[in-house]
């Protein structure tokens, strides 16, 4: 098996359960996009309502595909994410998730958006809340089970169950 293959089973890989898990919330598919040293995945025409609720959903997350030496195999390495739940009638942010480890803000962060506005908290939409690193899998379950979105499959549990337990056994930090 040549290096172009393996490339292309790793992408495969990890096209097939983001796209997965997405589809518990979203039938909006992923695309892709070429940039300088990276490629980008996005939901098409995003942000996308979410069924049963006021909220928009927008993903985007930079990757590279890299050469595993150790293991003689390619891997998908996120470079960059930015995961945000908005509200669909002001279309003002809620929660951000992000991740741009070549901004200025390196770390993993949350913002409050709006949804920190009127409650009297000592920050404003901009603050940079650290988070550690967020997996898609753990924003798709908190959408559906902390902000009400109504999954459109019976067996969410179980698709974000097994997409959490591949990353995880993959995930490089």
């Amino acid at each position: 098996m040549g290096l172009k293959t393996k490339r292309t089973d790793a992408y495969n890989v990890y096209l097939n359960s983001f796209q997965s898990v997405l589809s518990c919330v979203t039938s909006r598919p992923l695309a892709r996009r070429r940039c300088e040293d990276t490629e980008e995945l996005f939901l098409v025409n995003s942000p996308v309502r979410l069924k049963g609720s006021d909220l928009l959903f927008s993903v985007t997350q930079y990757f590279r595909i890299v050469n595993s030496a150790e293991l003689d195999d390619c891997a998908v390495r996120t470079e960059s994410y930015t995961y945000e739940i908005l509200d669909s009638i002001t279309q003002n942010d809620l929660f951000c998730f992000h991740w741009e480890p070549n901004s200025t803000v390196q770390y993993p962060h949350i913002h409050l958006g709006f949804a920190a506005k009127g409650h009297g908290l000592p920050i404003d939409n901009k603050a940079h809340i650290p988070s550690g690193r967020v997996a898609i899998e753990d924003v798709v379950a908190f959408l559906i089970k902390d902000l009400g979105v109504k999954p459109l499959t019976d067996n969410w549990i179980t698709v974000v169950g097994l997409s959490r337990g591949l990353f995880y056994k993959n995930k490089k930090w």
